[in-house]
């Protein structure tokens, strides 16, 4: 009987199968992928990129810029390389450079962020009021200029004013009447406040201690005549050592330091670059990764709890630091009414959104440990003693009231945090320049 052979025919099937599916994953798998990679580029929601958030963010970042006005290039390490360009200065550390225009922000002819030019004289009818301040005053991550502090504090100032035109009999009036009942129920009621074109400038600079924003008033905002000062600040103070008060871009004792770290980060930042160029790897880090805390203006802007001191010693002196700037202020003879707000941060917000909850945990215990314990000392020595001519004030939990989103990252708000900020600031302006009513004459 004849015997047939199955063997070596199957065993051809077989390897040709292989052959062929391998041929078919070795073309087909490149092709999904271009596939893939072009559908993200083109369909994918925009937050699954991260292009909004790292345009916002880049746009915010300083650029370190020479006499010029091009970035400095020859320096032995990276210098910050955003959008925002800053300039070295003897006086204050470094400067905005004046004339910049972009989609998140304007600085004026001035370096301001204003949209207008600032003449030095000003109206009889003007009242100038400066918020001073680091990052958080300077309204880093806004969507722009009318976003900011300042411009939501003179919104709110000016409807202030036209309510106090429009319904009159909601304020004090300005002569008290003759009774002392009815000047009881008067007393109730919220004071008028003099009427003027109110104007906030926000005159605060990313990175700036208390101590840049003194050199920044006394040679550079005081010859803009300034009706009010309002000092929004505390965060840069209480993570800056107590050695070196004064923020710096560009600091000798560590350039040689920052050029080993640079060489031994180059070859992982460029295969990180290379990677996140991916539109596949964009969509799976917002998939299945946590969401990175921000980090704007990244040269200065990292937040850990290093920076920090855990030392009691320390801390007393960055605390002193502060106090001293305090009585250079209070010595300033300005003749001008000031205020000292202890900025928000985060750790402030006792019930935080989940967003913000995702933040805290990221900055870690160490981290949240040592800001609250910076923040209770500084409020303890400073909120009950008396200085000349200024009234102090703690923002540090003033964002509790609000169940939305208030912070972005640890110091920097969202709209309604701005807004928050902006409504607690407008009471102090308004005892500040409120208008008591004349005592009766006699008998109406």
């Amino acid at each position: 009987m004849r015997k047939y052979r199955y063997g070596s025919s199957y065993s051809s099937k077989s390897n040709q199968w292989l052959r062929n599916t391998l041929i078919m994953l070795f073309i087909g798998i490149p092709l999904l992928l271009i596939s893939l990679e072009l559908g993200l580029k083109n369909f994918a929601p925009a937050s699954w990129l991260g292009n909004q958030s790292s345009n916002t963010t880049q746009t915010y970042e300083l650029k370190l810029v020479g006499t010029d006005g091009k970035p400095l290039t020859n320096l032995p390490f990276n210098p910050p390389n955003g959008d925002l360009e800053v300039k070295t200065s003897a006086v204050s550390g470094y400067d905005l450079v004046p004339n910049q225009n972009y989609k998140f922000w304007q600085i004026n002819a001035q370096g301001f962020r204003v949209n207008q030019p600032l003449p030095i004289n000003k109206d009889q009818n003007q009242v100038r009021i400066f918020i001073i301040g680091n990052s958080t005053a300077f309204g880093t991550l806004a969507a722009n200029n009318q976003a900011t502090i300042a411009a939501k504090l003179e919104q709110l100032l000016s409807k202030r004013l036209q309510d106090q035109i429009d319904q009159p009999k909601k304020f004090q009036p300005p002569v008290f009447p003759y009774y002392a009942d009815q000047v009881e129920k008067v007393q109730l009621l919220p004071p008028r406040i003099r009427i003027a074109n109110y104007q906030v400038i926000t005159a605060a600079v990313p990175g700036y201690t208390f101590t840049n924003q003194l050199s920044l008033w006394a040679h550079k905002i005081s010859e803009f005549k300034p009706d009010c000062l309002i000092f929004l600040n505390g965060y840069e103070d209480l993570r800056s050592p107590s050695s070196k008060p004064t923020r710096e871009l560009i600091k000798l004792e560590d350039i040689l330091q920052k050029q080993e770290q640079q060489e031994q980060s180059k070859n992982q930042q460029q295969w990180e670059n290379w990677l996140n160029s991916f539109y596949i790897v964009k969509a799976f880090r917002h998939l299945f990764t946590p969401t990175a805390l921000p980090q704007a203006s990244g040269y200065y802007q990292v937040f850990n709890a290093n920076q920090l001191t855990a030392d009691p010693q320390e801390l007393k002196l960055r605390i002193a630091n502060y106090e001293a700037n305090l009585r250079k202020v209070a010595n300033l003879n300005a003749q001008i009414p000031i205020i000292v707000a202890l900025q928000p941060e985060i750790t402030g917000k006792t019930t935080p959104t989940a967003a913000e909850a995702e933040i805290i945990k990221s900055l870690g215990k160490d981290y949240s440990d040592r800001i609250s314990s910076s923040y209770q000392n500084l409020e303890s020595n400073i909120l009950d003693r008396k200085f000349n001519k200024i009234r102090l004030i703690s923002l540090y939990k003033a964002l509790n009231e609000t169940k939305e989103q208030a912070f972005i990252d640890p110091i920097h708000l969202t709209d309604v945090g701005n807004t928050l900020i902006a409504k607690k600031l407008l009471s102090v302006i308004e005892d500040t320049f409120k208008l008591e009513p004349q005592p009766a004459s006699g008998p109406s």
